[in-house]
């Protein structure tokens, strides 16, 4: 991960890491996912580096808002189909609409920086 953002910052690209939801594939799976988290979390501190903790926020979500897979967000179920960018109460109920709503204000957060 070090190697990756010492790649992603020689471009001046400002990166933006991210925790991994909880991983209920298959067993023993999510108790490998705090420790990875907490490398996530040690090089974002010390490397001052944006951080959505996406751990956090989809583990008070039903089913840790994960997809019938056990790994991937899971996403409204409409006959239409879901465009995964529903910012409203009900649409906040699923992963992938939580993790972007995350992402838009993480930029928003970062634009308004000098």
């Amino acid at each position: 991960m070090n190697r990756l953002l010492d790649v992603i910052e020689a471009r001046n690209v400002v990166a933006i890491m991210s925790t991994i939801p909880h991983r209920v594939d298959f067993n023993g799976a999510d108790a490998l996912v705090p420790q990875a988290n907490d490398v996530v979390r040690s090089i974002a501190t010390l490397r001052h580096v944006p951080l959505i903790d996406l751990y956090v926020a989809l583990d008070a979500l039903s089913g840790y808002g994960l997809s019938a897979d056990g790994v991937h967000p899971n996403l409204e179920p409409t006959d239409a189909g879901s465009p995964s960018c529903d910012f409203s109460s009900a649409g906040l109920r699923y992963g992938y609409d939580a993790r972007n709503l995350l992402a838009v204000q993480m930029l928003d957060r970062l634009r308004s920086l000098p």
